[in-house]
C-alpha cells in the first residue's frame, strides 16, 4: 500500500509474465527484471500474482529534500506497536491505515500528542510539532509511515517498523534507537565485533555511531537485541535529508529487486553466505560475499554494491535485509535511503 504517499511510482518484478493490478484494475505484465512507472494516489493499493516491488517519489522537485523516496509497505510490516525519533523539521506528520478497526495514540513518555479512532480500511493522519523519541500504540493492526515537513519540504521519509526485540541495520551517518517500554536494556553489536550495551526508557533516544564510513552505508553493519520492543533508523547518510528504518530480523528474506539506477544496495545479515546479482536475462552480473570481521561470533554480516541498475535482482543463500538510494529524480526520490522488502519465492 502506498501509505506514504507516492505520487509517481515504479513497480518492478521477480518473475516473468507477473500480472499487476492498481487498486484491483490490471495495470501492467511485466517480465523478471522489468519495471513500469505509473501515476499514485496515496493508500492506492497494488496486487500482483507473483512477487513484485513497489516505490515512488513524493514532490515534484529534483532536489534532496523537495522530493522524498516512498517504499511502499507490504501488509507484513503493519504492527500494534512503534517507536521512532524525529531531530529536524515540524510538523511531524505520520499517516495511519487500519488493518483492523483501531484507536492509535501517539505518546511521547506519557503525553498523548495526537489520536485517531478508525475503521478497518480507513486512513488518518498523527500531527504534532514536539521533537524527540515517540511511541504509536495501537488496539488494532495499523500500516505507519512518517515524514517531517516544513516550508513544503519532505525530511526523512520513513516507513515505520513494527517494533521486536532483535533489529539489524546501517548507522550510516548516525543513528536512533527508541523503545516502546520503560527499562528496556539492549545490546549493541557491530560487524567489526564493536559491541556495547545500556537501557533506554520510552522519552529517551540512544545516538548510534557509525562503525567504519560514516556515510552512504559503507560502514559496518549493526544488530542490536534487546529485551523489549525496540526500533531503529538510521539518519542523514551525508547527501540528503533522508532516513530508513533498521529492520526487525523476523523480516528479512532471501530475495530483493531495485526499481531504478541507484548510488547503492546495501545488505546485513546475521549468517555467513553469498548473494547473486543477476540481470534480465539470468545472467549473474557478480556474486557478493557476507563478510565481518574481529572474534565476536554474534557479529553480523554485512555487503555493499555501488551503482546497482533498475530490475538487478538479488538472490542471497541467507536471510538478509536490504537498502538502497536512487541516483535520479524519475519516478524515484534522489539522495533519499530507503528500504527494501522482499521475498522468499
Amino acid at each position: 500500500m502506498n501509505v506514504g504517499g507516492a505520487t509517481a511510482s515504479t513497480v518492478v518484478a521477480y518473475q516473468d509474465d507477473t500480472n499487476v493490478t492498481l487498486n484491483g484494475i490490471n495495470l501492467v505484465t511485466l517480465n523478471k527484471g522489468q519495471s513500469h512507472q505509473f501515476t499514485s494516489s496515496q493508500f492506492d493499493v497494488i496486487d500482483a500474482d507473483k512477487p513484485i516491488f513497489t516505490a515512488g517519489k513524493i514532490g515534484s522537485g529534483s532536489g534532496s529534500n523537495d522530493n522524498g523516496n516512498i517504499v511502499w509497505q507490504p501488509t507484513s510490516w503493519a504492527g500494534r506497536s512503534f517507536s521512532f525519533n524525529a531531530t529536524r523539521a515540524n510538523p511531524q506528520e505520520v499517516y495511519i491505515y487500519a488493518i483492523e478497526e483501531t484507536y492509535i495514540e501517539v505518546k511521547q513518555g506519557a503525553t498523548v500528542l495526537d489520536s485517531l479512532t478508525l475503521s478497518a480500511d480507513q486512513s488518518g493522519t498523527l500531527n504534532w510539532s514536539t521533537y524527540g523519541s515517540y511511541q504509536i500504540v495501537a488496539t488494532g493492526s495499523v500500516l505507519a509511515y512518517h515524514m517531517s515537513r516544513q516550508s513544503g519540504l519532505y525530511y526523512d521519509p520513513k516507513p515505520l517498523m513494527p517494533g521486536h526485540t532483535e533489529i539489524i541495520g546501517f548507522p550510516s551517518s548516525s543513528g536512533r534507537l527508541t523503545s516502546s517500554v520503560d527499562g528496556t536494556i539492549f545490546n549493541l553489536i557491530h560487524s567489526n565485533s564493536t559491541n556495547s550495551s545500556g537501557s533506554l526508557d520510552k522519552p529517551d533516544v540512544i545516538t548510534l555511531s557509525p562503525q567504519g564510513t560514516s556515510s552512504l552505508y559503507q560502514g559496518e553493519s549493526l544488530l542490536i537485541i534487546s529485551n523489549k520492543s525496540i526500533s531503529g533508523a538510521s539518519f542523514a547518510d551525508s547527501n540528503g535529508y533522508c532516513a530508513a528504518p533498521f529492520m526487525p530480523t523476523n523480516l528479512m528474506k532471501t530475495k530483493y529487486i531495485i526499481p531504478t539506477n541507484s548510488d547503492f544496495v546495501a545488505f546485513a545479515s546475521k549468517q555467513a553466505g553469498t548473494i547473486d546479482v543477476l540481470d534480465s536475462s539470468d545472467n549473474i552480473v557478480t556474486t557478493l560475499t557476507l563478510t565481518r570481521s574481529g572474534a565476536n561470533p554474534n557479529a553480523p554480516y554485512k555487503v555493499r554494491m555501488a551503482n546497482p541498475l533498475a530490475g538487478y535482482r538479488f538472490v542471497a543463500t541467507v536471510n538478509v535485509a536490504a537498502w538502497y538510494q536512487p541516483n535520479n529524480a524519475t519516478y524515484a526520490g534522489i539522495d533519499d535511503e530507503s528500504i527494501l522488502y522482499g521475498t522468499n519465492e
